[in-house]
C-alpha cells in the first residue's frame, strides 16, 4: 500500500500537475483541465478518475468490479 506522502509525490510528478483542496481531500488536476485524483490523508485512500474506455480495462481484468455509471 502507498503511503500519503508518495501518492502526493507521484501526483505532482506529472507535468503540469497542480494540487487543490476538494471538500476534505486534496484535489490534482492539470492546470486547466478537470481533476484527475483525490487522496483523503484521515483514511489513507484514493479516487482515481478514469475514462469509461480506461473503466472497462479494469473491469476485464476483475469480474467482480463493474464501471461506475455516468
Amino acid at each position: 500500500m502507498i503511503n500519503g506522502e508518495s501518492f502526493v509525490q507521484m501526483a505532482l510528478s506529472f507535468a503540469g500537475t497542480e494540487q487543490v483542496p476538494h471538500f476534505e481531500r486534496i484535489g490534482f488536476k492539470i492546470t486547466g483541465k478537470r481533476m484527475f485524483a483525490t487522496y483523503l490523508s484521515k483514511d489513507n485512500t484514493a479516487n482515481i478518475f478514469l475514462t469509461p474506455a480506461e473503466q472497462a480495462v479494469f473491469c476485464q481484468m476483475d469480474t467482480g468490479v463493474h464501471p461506475v455509471a455516468q
